[in-house]
């Protein structure tokens, strides 16, 4: 005796619904392969928007973001931070120069970050730099609190 195949009732906005998300995965493999391909994709800190002070931002390359600051201080809010290992942040500072970079969203280093002063990196959902990341500062500040920019350019 065979047994009964079950039945199963699946709507037709749930098989439409299922169908998109395969489409959608298909199209994010596609985009992901030559990433794989050809190693990995660089990334690098994004929407800088400096609050205070002078700072220039260029792209000496694909793989560098370097900020050219020219006043003692600068406050720089970034919406991210992030790098991937092949990336890198130069940070050029005059002597006793102090940066404050604060940042929307979760930091994840792992890239190289270098500075010939000092930097201030805060984010209140979390900084994480992963074992293979270079960072050669003058002094480096990693926090979860927040700064107000009056309290960072008085000092305090």
């Amino acid at each position: 005796m065979t047994e009964p195949t079950p039945f199963v009732f699946m709507p037709k906005f749930a098989t439409t619904t299922l169908r998109h998300h395969a489409v959608a995965v298909a199209v994010s493999a596609a985009f992901a392969l030559p990433q794989l391909a050809y190693g990995q994709a660089t990334i690098l800190p994004t929407g800088m928007d400096v609050k205070s002070g002078v700072t220039t931002f260029s792209y000496p390359n694909a793989a560098t973001l370097k900020a050219d600051q020219s006043t003692p201080n600068s406050v720089v809010n970034y919406t991210t931070f992030n790098t991937s290992p092949n990336a890198s942040v130069i940070v050029n500072q005059p002597v006793g120069g102090r940066a404050l970079y604060r940042v929307d969203n979760p930091v994840e280093f792992y890239g190289r970050l270098s500075a010939t002063g000092q930097v201030f990196l805060s984010s209140p959902t979390g900084v994480y730099f992963a074992p293979g990341a270079r960072v050669d500062v003058g002094g480096l500040v990693a926090t979860t609190l927040s700064m107000k920019q009056e309290d960072f350019e008085s000092g305090r």
